[in-house]
């Protein structure tokens, strides 16, 4: 399912306007299991996932993520806080 865009209301863009009336009759007609919400990683696109896992959790499905964080053969000199502490907190064990 596309979003077509993310709720930024400085723009006047609401999550009314994201179809997500749409996405949650999806996920119960198709029995979704999971839904992985990836929009873009800006103040704009984390408040749509929240949103968006807000308006699923209710349906008792698993809702995730993708990881996010420094990119394969990033330094972390050049790295900022932000960028270091999601991959700190995303991270796996070996």
């Amino acid at each position: 399912f596309v979003l077509h865009g993310a709720v930024a209301p400085l723009q006047g863009v609401g999550p009314e306007d994201l179809r997500l009336d749409r996405l949650k009759g999806l996920v119960v007609r198709q029995q979704v299991q999971e839904v992985i919400i990836s929009t873009n990683l800006t103040v704009e696109g984390n408040a749509t996932a929240v949103y968006i896992a807000t308006l699923l959790k209710p349906l008792n499905i698993h809702i995730s993520r993708p990881a996010c964080g420094l990119p394969v053969g990033a330094d972390f000199e050049y790295m900022d806080p932000v960028t270091i502490e999601k991959s700190i907190n995303g991270r796996c064990k070996l």
